[in-house]
Parts: C-alpha cells; sequence; structure tokens
C-alpha cells in the first residue's frame, strides 16, 4: 500500500495484475468456453453408443450394449419390426408406477461436453399418468449426476413411430469419464423404441 500526502493526487487508469497461474487458469476457461460456442451449430455423428438399432443379440437371444432394469411387474424385451421398421426395436412393457427400465453400456463422454441423442419411439395403451423418460447418466468431478427429460411432454407417443429429440449441452469437456443414456417407462403401457 502507498500513501500520498499531497491533494493534487490523481489516480488514473487502474490495470489488473493477475498471479501467473491465475491468469493461466483464467485463459484455459475462456479457450474452453470459445470451444463451446463454436461447436454450438455443428452436428457430428457419434459412434460409441453400442448397438444403437438393437440389431445384435448375443448367443442366447440376449440384447447386446444394453442392460434391462425391470421392476416387480414388466418386461424388456427385444421385439420383432414390420414396416417401415424393419429388423428389432426394444420393447418396454409396464404394470406399475416403478416401470421398468433399460440403460446402454458406458461410452466415452464426447470431448466437446455436447450430445444429442434421437431415437425413434412408439407407444400403446399408454394410460394417464405413463410416461417415457430418456436419462443421460455421466460422470463429473468424482460423482455421478443425472440429466432426464419426459419425451412426448411436447408431442403425445402415439402408435405411430416419431423421431424425438434430446440434448446435453454442458457434460466435462475433454473429459476421460464415461456416461451412458437410459430409457424408463412408468406407469402402465407399452413403448417401443429404436435407432437410437
Amino acid at each position: 500500500a502507498r500513501r500520498f500526502s499531497s491533494r493534487v493526487v490523481k489516480i488514473g487508469a487502474w490495470t489488473p495484475k493477475l498471479d501467473p497461474a491465475a491468469q493461466a487458469a483464467l485463459a484455459r476457461q475462456v479457450a474452453a468456453f470459445e470451444q463451446r460456442m463454436a461447436n454450438l451449430e455443428v452436428e457430428r455423428p457419434y459412434c460409441e453408443l453400442q448397438n444403437p438399432d438393437f440389431e445384435l443379440v448375443g448367443d442366447a437371444g440376449q440384447m447386446l450394449g444394453w442392460q434391462p432394469r425391470i421392476g416387480s411387474a414388466g418386461s424388456v424385451d427385444l421385439a420383432a419390426e414390420t414396416a417401415p421398421v424393419t429388423g428389432r426395436s426394444l420393447h418396454l412393457k409396464s404394470e406399475d408406477a416403478l416401470g421398468v427400465a433399460v440403460q446402454s453400456h458406458l461410452f466415452p463422454i464426447p470431448s466437446t461436453g455436447q450430445m444429442t441423442v434421437r431415437t425413434r419411439v412408439r407407444g400403446v395403451d399408454l394410460q394417464p399418468g405413463s410416461q417415457l423418460y430418456a436419462w443421460f447418466e455421466y460422470q463429473s468431478a468424482g460423482a455421478t449426476r443425472q440429466r432426464y427429460v419426459a419425451l412426448g411432454a411436447q408431442r403425445p407417443v402415439s402408435g405411430d413411430w416419431q423421431e424425438y429429440e434430446f440434448a446435453v449441452d454442458d457434460l466435462p469437456l475433454a473429459s476421460s469419464g464415461q456416461m451412458r443414456i437410459q430409457f424408463h417407462l412408468v406407469g402402465q403401457g407399452e413403448a417401443w423404441i429404436d435407432d437410437v
């Protein structure tokens, strides 16, 4: 600190000075924000999700790349499809409020910190209060974090195949962490999912 005894001293422009470590940390944060801003509108395929179309099955007929999470009532299985969808789709049948779910195997978090997922969905016999949720689950700072979106909140799930989209844009940047996607049907009803 300095003291001046003169009354004619005038203060000019302040010039902040940062410690070199603080300056480097600030530069890294600014670069990270600039990278996100530059990539906001660019969509690139991200092929780390295993078996996104549910066509791969094991020797015993089990779905590969996905793990069923079944409650006390209901089922998770693969179903044969007809036109316009061919092959197999994921079939969720829930019979209570706990519901049934399926989660993907872990896969690397995108280095951009952003992910948009599109999938085709149809449902039948969805009773009032039934809801299909899509979840992102990821690791950040040593903790598991979750985000979910209600599919059909803006456009109800019907018996016809419709494409739905959900996104997350604040995943850890340049992370070596893992994430997964989960679909969870609660309440009574059935839903089919394909082409994630």
